[in-house]
């Protein structure tokens, strides 16, 4: 069974030992503006470091840090499914959504 992340510090263990980093990407809001859409990027270590201050671009892409990560991750009441060991999903598999 999957189980649903919204403790940080568990998202990012998580993350971290999948070799993910918090990106984003903006989006037209259809009203003249921008929303920014969450996203983790896994294998593009040699973008980001532990300290959460790097900023990199990879098409279209933001590399962001935690804090903006999360800070959007809580506005927006998501969550983090994740696979479980005894899941049929991928051990990677992840998905964010609403929070219940």
């Amino acid at each position: 069974m999957s189980k649903l992340l919204t403790d940080h510090d568990e998202i990012r263990a998580w993350v971290s030992s999948h070799a993910g980093t918090p990106v984003a990407t903006s989006v037209p809001d259809g009203h003249g503006g921008y929303r920014t859409n969450l996203h983790l990027q896994f294998g593009q270590r040699m973008f980001g470091d532990d300290n959460d201050e790097s900023r990199d671009q990879l098409g279209g892409v933001e590399m962001i840090t935690w804090q903006e990560w999360f800070e959007t991750f809580e506005k927006e009441k998501l969550g983090l499914r994740v696979s479980t060991p005894d899941d049929n999903w991928h051990d990677s598999a992840f998905a964010l959504e609403k929070r219940p």
